[in-house]
């Protein structure tokens, strides 16, 4: 077996689909209780992807490591990082805005900047489901290895 790698057993990785699959259904309900469900994010965003909901949760994920790491994110950090156009970053942080997940402000050191950040409630909300799949993924470690694997 090379140096430094897990070995772990089907019965390990099962668990962590499992856990990656749940995460979805959490990620789903999040979006309920903010009563942003798929067809509201089809008809109000018009934006040009084969699944809005991934690239909106894409881009939530990318201004939760920003906001968490105590950096600032910008649209254009968005759509420049992500791959997206500026209009469908402007889109989706706009509708994300609108059902209070972001909350804007401007940048204090360039005013001509948006700073787009995580609502108080949306980042509480998310630090609860990160923190379900951190204790998930804690119990799985805890399960015992293969050493054939």
């Amino acid at each position: 077996m090379p140096h430094g790698k897990l070995s772990v057993s089907d019965e390990i990785r099962s668990e962590l689909l499992n856990i990656l699959i749940g995460s979805r259904a959490k990620q789903n309900s999040l979006f309920e209780k903010y009563q942003l469900n798929s067809d509201k994010i089809n008809d109000t965003t018009q934006i040009k992807s084969n699944n809005n909901s991934i690239l909106l949760w894409e881009i939530i994920y990318f201004v939760s490591s920003g906001n968490l790491s105590g950096r600032n994110t910008s649209v254009s950090d968005i759509y420049l990082s992500l791959g997206v156009s500026k209009s469908t970053a402007i889109r989706c942080v706009t509708l994300l805005e609108t059902f209070g997940i972001f909350e804007k402000s401007r940048d204090p050191s360039d005013r001509r900047r948006a700073v787009i950040a995580l609502s108080r409630e949306f980042r509480k909300d998310f630090i609860e489901y990160l923190d379900a799949i951190l204790s998930q993924l804690d119990e799985m470690t805890k399960l015992p290895r293969d050493p054939l694997a």
